[in-house]
This record gives structure tokens, sequence and C-alpha cells, in this order.
């Protein structure tokens, strides 16, 4: 199956709620192809997979591998916004603050940081309650 063929049969799992069935399949593109220039994509969409299934820790550890292994990946501020939106999920609201601000710091111009300031505004609200 060709690079992207892959990827998008994992995408398209994922659209469809197969969350399992789409980490296998990025997993195994993954496994296949370490290198592609989709790379990034497969490991973001792991973790979104693994956001949607409620496992949020092990989410944002996939979201950071992202991070650590493709700094400069487009999908990177998507995946620091993922990482702040599964911290508050486990009610670490301090620490979303700080990956809100540090995602807004690091791309300021991304839409990521726009739903980035949307969100830090909304837990700066609930500290109040």
């Amino acid at each position: 199956m060709p690079d992207g063929a892959r990827d998008k049969t994992g995408l398209a799992l994922y659209k469809s709620g197969k969350y399992e069935d789409s980490i296998r399949g990025f997993s195994g593109f993954l496994k296949n192809f370490p290198e592609s220039k989709l790379a990034a994509n497969s490991l973001y969409w792991i973790a979104m997979s693994q956001s949607a299934m409620r496992d949020y820790k092990t989410a944002i550890n996939t979201q950071q591998k992202l991070l650590n292994l493709f700094p400069d990946s487009s999908k990177a501020p998507d995946a620091m916004l993922n990482i702040g939106m599964n911290q508050v999920e486990m009610g670490d609201n301090k620490a979303a603050k700080k990956t809100f601000a540090d995602l807004i710091a690091k791309y300021p111009i991304a839409p990521a940081a726009d739903k980035a300031r949307r969100l830090q505004n909304n837990l700066k609200y609930r500290d109040w309650e």
C-alpha cells in the first residue's frame, strides 16, 4: 500500500469512530514508514484516537512524542492544543493554562493558538466559580 494510502485509511477509521482500529492502522504505518513525511500526522491521529477513547495520559504522551520527534511539523501547534485539552479533561487546569500559554507564545498566528486563547479565557472564568 502506498505511503499516503495507509495514512488515509487510518484517518477514515478515526472519522468513523473506530479508534482502536485507527490506532492500529497508524501504528502499522509508522512501523513500516518511520521516515515518511506523514509520520507526524500519524502520531497526531493516534493521540486523537486515544483522546477520543478518554485515554488522556497516553494521548498526552503520544503528542509529546510528536513534538519531540517532529518539532517543526505543521501538526505541532495542534498537538500542543490537544495536550492542553487533555489536561483540562484530567482536571489539571494549571498545566493546561501553561500549555496554552506556551502554544500561543510559540505559534502565535496558528489557528490552534486562537483556540488556545479562547480555552485559556474559559479556564480563567472557571477559576472564579
